[in-house]
């Protein structure tokens, strides 16, 4: 950090040939030391109000640490995304927006972590402790559209047992790079034997939870999972507010764990109170590889009637099949084509009919 209201930023141009540094300030809110966090029966040194991690993409430097603001005095988890465009081949880089992770009025916020994905969304790690609760690790996020400054309510990942003196900086999150839209992330917490360390896997449809769901057929297994028996239809009616995409994934199982032929049908409907353009993708899981398999992909305008899509595969289809549950697993994800990055409207439709054949 450069003072109270300004942070660093530096380049280094040409590393291997003809090194040299290029230095900026960028004007943020007020700043102060967070000093100690509050914990039962005594307190948590949060190393200060230190940068803990940036990151650089697509020109947008994202970066956190944990501040006072001079309004509530106590620590909390602030995070930055900075145009920096070209610099330090171009413009000055500049503050786009900042937020703060504020809890309860008694909590306190600390060793954050941020990263983006594809989609231009991103999310966040940090701890979390009071004079009533020990050290825990959580999780928010916010999508492309949301408003300036905006975090979605945090979820709880692990609640601490214990907790005494200096808190472990330890805390990080990352990109999976087969799909640059999972995020991985780390966190310390205290069990009664000791600290450990927390990994957990997410994506934002899970953080931010934009969906309303109800399943007509079928059964409701967990997330936004559905099974089916054979022959069986599904209807899946959905409301999404604020949220870019909805993904269900339809499970069945085979007879076989060698299949010669898998039909998938379903039939989608979308709406929306100011219109678009849809992009729908079906995806087969391969569990040789552990991915998801693009088998049909296209673009929709908004309907107001259902449009059936049948999909039929032949030949050596084992690696759709799990080994010895016979698990086969399609995920349908309907993504929303949008410009700009002002609040988006709701949409809402439904998946129905949808059905799995397999034979032998």
């Amino acid at each position: 950090v450069q003072n109270n209201t300004q942070v660093r930023i530096q380049a280094i141009s040409d590393p291997f040939s003809n090194p040299s540094l290029t230095s900026e300030t960028v004007d943020v809110p007020f700043f102060a030391d967070p000093g100690n966090a509050s914990n039962p029966g005594g307190s948590l040194w949060v190393v200060g109000r230190r940068i803990m991690n940036a990151h650089l993409r697509d020109g947008r430097l994202w970066a956190c640490h944990s501040v006072e603001n001079g309004t509530v005095t106590r620590s909390l988890a602030r995070w930055y995304e900075i145009d920096a465009g070209s610099w330090p081949n171009g413009p000055s880089p500049q503050l786009l927006q900042s937020g703060e992770i504020e809890m309860s009025a008694s909590d306190h916020t600390f060793f954050p972590a941020i990263y983006s994905n594809r989609l231009g969304n991103a999310a966040l790690v940090f701890g979390k402790s009071s004079e009533s609760d020990n050290p825990s690790v959580h999780g928010t996020g916010r999508l492309l559209e949301d408003a300036a400054g905006f975090m979605r309510t945090p979820l709880e990942f692990i609640g601490g047992e214990a907790a005494n003196g200096r808190w472990g900086d330890y805390f990080d999150i990352a990109i999976d790079p087969l799909d640059d839209r999972t995020f991985w992330m780390v966190g310390e917490y205290q069990s009664t034997s000791g600290w450990r360390t927390w990994i957990e896997k997410f994506t934002l449809e899970e953080l931010v939870t934009p969906l309303e769901f109800i399943v007509t057929t079928g059964t409701w297994i967990s997330g936004l999972r559905v099974n089916l028996q054979q022959d069986e239809d599904a209807r899946v009616i959905f409301v999404a507010r604020g949220g870019r995409t909805v993904e269900v994934e339809f499970d069945s199982r085979s007879p076989t764990e060698a299949p010669s032929q898998i039909y998938f049908t379903l039939e989608s409907m979308v709406s929306t109170d100011e219109g678009g353009d849809f992009e729908q993708i079906i995806e087969l899981f391969d569990f040789e590889t552990g991915l998801w398999e693009p088998v049909d992909m296209q673009m929709m305008t908004v309907l107001n009637e259902d449009e059936k899509r049948e999909l039929y595969l032949s030949g050596d289809l084992s690696r759709f099949v799990q080994t010895g549950s016979r698990t086969i697993s399609a995920r349908v994800t309907l993504e929303r084509q949008l410009t700009g990055t002002g609040p988006k409207p709701r949409f809402f439709g439904e998946f129905d009919l949808v059905e799995w054949t397999i034979a032998n």
